[in-house]
């Protein structure tokens, strides 16, 4: 039994294996545009059957192809549809259990078709024929298109033995660690218009106001020194403009403690 799986999954593995595999597209008559080298359905059910035991669970994530070869198939069997099986009732005769989309079968594993990347799960998939699908970094996959797999399903309890989502971080280690980091870059320096926020100790920007508010505010002389000080903030990155007044890049206007506004621009 592999504990990673949701309860409800657990019986796969009850008294024997969890061989996953895809896209065998039995009797389809454009597999050799995919890959000329695609073997025969009888092929594959024999690469398949040296490996699945009568015991074993064999989940088939899509684009099955003929229905009828399924049978020669051992184990109890799984479909996760792909898209080229349009229809359920086609491979009801055929097939132990039927999903229709991706399935999470447990906390970091997700079988689906199409390839998704999530970056707190393992997503064995297949579709990729020749990888030109989008796979986004730090997230991890296993592609058991059958001519990738070289027409050999993969032994999930193995994998997980060897260690394969050991450095996968649960969603909610990433959850608490996101909000971590946006609660301490909220936190940095105090943001404008807070009142709290101290420019080198000479002024504080009391305000953020936006171009037309600014227009209502009369001009006041206001120091050289602070000036550079906050153009060099600015630069640093050091003001942390609000949302509300950040339109397609153009910031709104600091109000200074003093009533006067800082026009060294930030509008192109």
């Amino acid at each position: 039994m592999i504990p990673s799986l949701y309860q409800q999954f657990r019986y796969w593995t009850a008294r024997g294996s969890l061989y996953i595999f895809s896209d065998p597209h039995f009797d389809d008559a454009d597999c050799k545009l995919m890959d000329p080298d695609w073997i025969t359905p009888e092929e594959q059910i024999l690469k398949i059957n040296r490996m699945v035991m009568p015991m074993d669970t064999l989940v088939l994530l899509g684009d099955i192809g003929n229905p009828a070869y399924v049978k020669q198939l051992r184990g109890y069997k799984v479909l996760i549809m792909g898209n080229h099986d349009q229809s359920r009732a086609r491979f009801e005769d055929y097939f132990d259990e039927i999903y229709e989309g991706p399935l999470f079968i447990g906390e970091k594993i997700l079988l689906s078709h199409e390839p998704i990347s999530l970056p707190f799960a393992l997503n064995i998939h297949g579709h990729d024929h020749n990888g030109t699908e989008y796979y986004q970094e730090g997230c991890k996959h296993i592609n058991v298109a059958a001519n990738v797999c070289g027409y050999q399903p993969i032994n999930l309890g193995k994998l997980i033995k060897k260690g394969i989502l050991a450095d996968i971080p649960s969603i909610h280690r990433l959850t608490i660690d996101q909000a971590e980091e946006r609660k301490a870059k909220k936190n940095k320096g105090n943001a404008p218009g807070s009142g709290e926020f101290d420019m080198c100790g000479q002024v504080k920007v009391i305000k953020w106001v936006g171009w037309k508010e600014a227009e209502n505010i009369p001009d006041a002389p206001v120091d050289g020194n602070v000036i550079k000080a906050v153009i060099e903030s600015i630069r640093a990155g050091n003001f942390h403009f609000s949302g509300e007044y950040h339109q397609n890049g153009k910031y709104g206007v600091p109000l200074l403690n003093n009533g006067t506004k800082f026009c060294a621009s930030m509008r192109e």
